[in-house]
Parts: structure tokens; sequence; C-alpha cells
């Protein structure tokens, strides 16, 4: 069972997401490498729950994301 503790948790706008998307599609190699791990959850409104597993490679800090 995964708990709220073993990761990050944001909420993403469409624009947010897109860019999140981006991140992963141009580091996949490095962010497979490391075993980074991530879950994606449509909610409403165009935004989205992703959740970043606790990995010593990538945090949210990492990735730019739209403002």
């Amino acid at each position: 069972m995964i708990h709220e503790s073993d990761c990050e948790v944001r909420v993403l706008t469409r624009d947010e997401f897109r860019e999140f998307d981006n991140y992963v599609t141009i580091n996949y190699e490095d962010l497979y490498k490391n075993k980074v791990a991530y879950d994606v959850t449509y909610l409403d409104n165009d935004t989205f729950q992703v959740r970043l597993f606790h990995n010593p490679s990538v945090t949210f800090e990492d990735i730019p994301l739209a403002n």
C-alpha cells in the first residue's frame, strides 16, 4: 500500500501538466535509469493530481511548470 507520505502530491492545471509531461518525455532515459515513478489522476475542470514518489533524483522543485 502506498501512503501519501511516500510521495509529493500536486494538483496541476492542464498547462502545468503539459509542462510536466514534456519534462518526462525529454528526461525519460534519466528518469527510467533512476527508477522515478509517478501517478496521474484526472480530477475535473482540466486539473490533474500528480503523485511523484520519493526518490533521490527528482522532486517537483526540479521540474519547470507553467505559471
